[in-house]
């Protein structure tokens, strides 16, 4: 770090070029093996540093709960766990905004029985992914985010199609 910043003393005009540089080679790439999705992403301290200190607040905040929690409200998870559920978080609240940069928020489509999803037993597909994961799985989704149901018919004819929003209000 002190060499780092030496460097940018004795030579200021060098950092932009090297930052543009480390900015070019960003890059995030996603694959699906064993079952997992895998990430693996290369930042420039500008792109990452944003990323970095919401996911290491959210596992912070959660390890400083862990130092008063009792063993029933203790959390178990490891670092790394934590901060794979902080990055789910932060995507699943940014998939719900309107707000983001590409306009309306993301859609999650899953497929699976209606009986699947009352019982949670069995099993649902999300389109994008080949992994089918659990019922059970798909029912923390719909407690977590907002469910639009549709019913089709043997045709694949829409019978209804739910609402996200609501002509009032929660309260």
């Amino acid at each position: 770090r002190l060499l780092a910043r030496a460097e940018a003393l004795l030579d200021p005009d060098g950092v932009e070029p090297r930052h543009e540089e480390c900015r070019a080679k960003r890059s995030l790439t996603i694959h699906e093996r064993d079952g997992m999705l895998h990430l693996a992403g290369v930042f420039d301290v500008e792109t990452g540093a944003p990323i970095k200190n919401a996911l290491e607040a959210m596992v912070t905040r959660t390890l400083q709960r862990n130092e008063h929690a009792d063993d029933a409200t203790h959390d178990d998870r490891s670092v790394a766990q934590m901060r794979a559920d902080a990055l789910a978080d932060l995507c699943a609240h940014g998939a719900a905004c309107d707000q983001l940069p590409t306009g309306v928020g993301a859609t999650v489509i899953v497929r699976m029985t209606l009986k699947e999803l009352e019982t949670g037993i069995g099993t649902a597909t999300i389109d994008g992914c080949d992994t089918p994961i659990p019922a059970g799985a798909v029912r923390r989704l719909a407690a977590d985010l907002s469910v639009i149901p549709c019913v089709l018919g043997g045709g694949s004819e829409i019978l209804d199609w739910g609402r996200e929003k609501r002509r009032f209000t929660r309260a």
